[in-house]
């Protein structure tokens, strides 16, 4: 469950952003939460728009939806994840190069 979750809100996040925002921002990850962001990754893509919460929510839990019971704060509880296991100021410079509302994606409460 926690792997389908990770990877959908990953994902999700990832068809928002341009390739350099992409890389930039994969630069921070942990080596394993890094490969799952870029896993299957077509860069020729355009970036999604970011959508509401709602959206969002939905593309993440249409990773393997038969076998995914990602919660509602299926977004905020991966943030904070990342947000405890990212040493110093690493995601915040990385989202700092992001687009405005590409960071909202990342906030917690």
């Amino acid at each position: 469950m926690a792997w389908n979750m990770v990877e959908g809100v990953l994902h999700a996040f990832r068809r928002r952003l341009t390739v350099d925002q992409a890389l930039r921002f994969a630069d921070c990850l942990p080596p394993v939460v890094r490969a799952l962001f870029l896993e299957n990754w077509h860069p020729d893509s355009s970036p999604t728009p970011l959508g509401t919460p709602e959206e969002i929510l939905a593309e993440v839990r249409s990773v393997r939806p038969k076998h995914n019971f990602s919660p509602p704060n299926a977004v905020e509880a991966v943030a904070t994840a990342l947000r405890a296991c990212i040493k110093g100021e690493a995601l915040e410079r990385a989202l700092s190069a992001l687009p405005i509302g590409a960071t909202d994606f990342w906030a917690t409460s």
